[in-house]
């Protein structure tokens, strides 16, 4: 890149005028201007080095060449550099004033104290909002719905309305919100979709399409079976599925799982 598209971009990077690059290289508008536009193919020295200084960048970077990173030595000398000169102004003072001296030492004290007190301050209110992050995330809206234990499986030998009703205490979710009450499943008959011990929430009032999941009562038997045409499947191949003869009860349509 020509020294004129570097400079162009420079300003456009970060919004700059011609006004302003003059202002802060030192130099009159019409030679910033004048290098823009390509009127001057060759930059005099004492204006690259202008440039450098007022743009901060190197001269490499201006004649088209990548910045060489500078090393992590360069970087503390660079940063001793910015305070030499008050070092050397304290020394003179402690050689040619000592009550000169004492003053700023106590100065320094005191502004050390309040800067000690000030890093505390900051450090405390950082771990209060990292706690009081760490407690937002752990108060997740909770729910308590009607449980029914484990008992959807294939043959138990009681019916859903002689099972008395426990509560699940559960997180609040799109699922969970939409379930009227909640079931264990048993048995292994819808592996690999459900495992014996899972919770599945169900929704009382919706009914179950065929593809869809319900939970379902035939004779004193619970389930939890895919919907077919006029039979419950299982996922487990093992398991023949129920034959629908219209004395199949529908208890609502599986929502979702319950996650540990």
């Amino acid at each position: 890149m020509e020294i004129y598209e570097i400079l162009s971009q420079i300003m456009e990077e970060r919004n700059l005028k011609v006004a302003e690059v003059a202002r802060l290289c030192d130099l009159p508008d019409g030679t910033v201007r004048g290098i823009i536009k390509r009127e001057q193919k060759d930059i005099a020295l004492k204006v690259a080095l202008k440039l450098s200084k007022g743009l901060g960048v190197s001269i490499e970077y201006l004649n088209g060449m990548p910045e060489r990173k500078k090393s992590s030595e360069e970087l503390r000398q660079e940063k001793f550099k910015k305070y030499e000169h008050i070092i050397d102004k304290y020394r003179f003072i402690s050689t040619h004033s000592p009550d000169g001296a004492s003053v700023v030492d106590t100065v320094l004290d005191r502004e050390y104290a309040i800067a000690e007190k000030l890093r505390e301050q900051k450090e405390q209110l950082e771990k209060v909002q990292r706690m009081d992050m760490e407690v937002a995330e752990e108060i997740v809206p909770r729910r308590i719905i009607a449980y029914y234990g484990k008992i959807a499986a294939a043959g138990k030998s009681y019916g859903f309305e002689d099972v008395l009703a426990g509560t699940l205490e559960c997180p609040l979710t799109d699922e969970s919100e939409r379930a009227d009450y909640a079931i264990g499943v048993s048995g292994d008959s819808m592996e690999p979709t459900f495992f014996d011990g899972d919770i599945v929430y169900v929704a009382k009032n919706s009914i179950p399409e065929i593809g869809d999941i319900g939970i379902f009562q035939k004779d004193n038997g619970i389930y939890i079976k895919e919907v077919g045409e006029n039979e419950l499947i299982s996922h487990n191949s093992q398991y023949k599925p129920i034959v629908n003869n219209g004395d199949i009860l529908c208890l609502g349509k599986v929502v979702g799982k319950a996650e540990e």
